[in-house]
């Protein structure tokens, strides 16, 4: 459930990710969108491979963190553009 933060985040960037491709390439896609999210997706995706192909026990709270971080700092980037967009729709407006 939390590695879901991924594909959300690039959602709500304006992305769609494919189903065809896997959660890693998702992961260099949102990293490389959003720059700042480099290591919280790197986290997430770690704790993923963890839970998903070895025997080890994942840590959850690392990964509810990393998504966390991701979910908060996507909607800031998401809430910046679009207010960026509704300022400059505004401003045009008013010129013309």
């Amino acid at each position: 459930m939390k590695y879901t933060q991924i594909n959300a985040a690039l959602r709500r960037l304006g992305h769609h990710p494919a189903a065809t491709k896997t959660l890693a390439e998702h992961t260099s896609t949102l990293s490389v969108l959003v720059p700042g999210l480099e290591h919280s997706t790197r986290l997430l995706l770690e704790e993923y491979q963890v839970e998903t192909y070895s025997f080890e026990i994942p840590d959850i709270q690392l990964a509810v963190a990393a998504g966390s971080k991701i979910k908060s700092y996507t909607y800031r980037v998401y809430l910046r553009r679009w207010l960026s967009n509704f300022i400059s729709e505004m401003y045009r407006s008013k010129k013309g």
